[in-house]
């Protein structure tokens, strides 16, 4: 179903920059989606755009004048995520609504990740599931997950991080804490299999959840054209045939779609 742009399709792409916007909305087409990272304790990366009100401001674009629908992930401390503290992520999270809402835009639903790879930024399984079931016992946001406000979606886990015990610990003590899966099936890592998801979900008994890709691609590993034209292909078609399982988007690297048409 359509969330806040009037149409909703399935494609989308990552971001770094809030500029890039322009370029998603052309090659995701109307009520395609769009994600961008911002710190949930300040700017991170030394980009001034990366905090709450970067946020709030990239969520506003993307919903009021590129028909998109954004995703905002949300990083405590980028690469040692083990100083991550709930407290930070509820207050980015909570902050980031009452800002969109003092504005008018409450009646979107907002998607938010928690985190990224943590399984290779130094946060165990274990801590990581604690976080997201201390994110989602406070009262603010439960009322906003229970209003279909707020979408909690788990960090995509990285694929060199032995991801799938990683992800079983995960999905055994915080199923409840999160409402959509994350993943980052890379086509070309490590295996060449895009569907790589099917290996984390399957350490959960009776996983019905949908499962967001939020990263993919493959230009970073690999090394011909056509390694980068077929992999992406076959792995779209994959995503599209399990369209059962996979209900939400396929994210690529926006740097991956600007080295094909290069």
């Amino acid at each position: 179903e359509p969330t806040g742009p009037s149409q909703c399709n399935k494609f989308g792409f990552m971001t770094l920059y809030p500029d890039q916007t322009d370029i998603v909305s052309v090659f995701s087409g109307k009520g395609g989606w769009i994600m961008s990272s911002f710190g949930a304790n300040g700017p991170i990366w030394s980009m001034g755009h990366t905090d709450v009100a970067g946020a709030a401001a990239f969520v506003n674009d993307a919903w009021t004048t590129k028909n998109l629908n954004p995703i905002v992930r949300v990083l405590d401390n980028e690469e040692d995520q083990s100083l991550s503290t709930s407290a930070n992520y509820i207050n980015f999270i909570t902050t980031l609504d009452s800002t969109l809402s003092a504005n008018g835009l409450d009646k979107n639903p907002l998607y938010v990740q928690i985190g990224n790879e943590p399984n290779i930024h130094n946060l165990g399984a274990a801590e990581y599931a604690k976080l997201l079931t201390q994110i989602a016992a406070d009262s603010a946001i439960n009322t906003l997950r229970a209003k279909h406000r707020l979408y909690i979606v788990t960090a995509g886990l990285s694929p060199q991080g032995n991801n799938v015990p990683y992800a079983g610990t995960v999905l055994n003590n915080a199923y409840d804490a999160f409402d959509i899966w994350g993943t980052h099936p890379y086509p070309s890592f490590p295996d060449g299999n895009p569907k790589a998801y099917e290996d984390e979900i399957s350490q959960y008994n009776g996983f019905d959840k949908p499962i967001l890709v939020t990263e993919a691609g493959q230009g970073e590993r690999c090394f011909t054209e056509q390694e980068l034209e077929e992999g992406a292909v076959k792995a779209y078609k994959l995503w599209n045939e399990d369209c059962m399982q996979v209900h939400l988007i396929r994210i690529m690297f926006l740097r991956d779609l600007l080295l094909y048409f290069s």
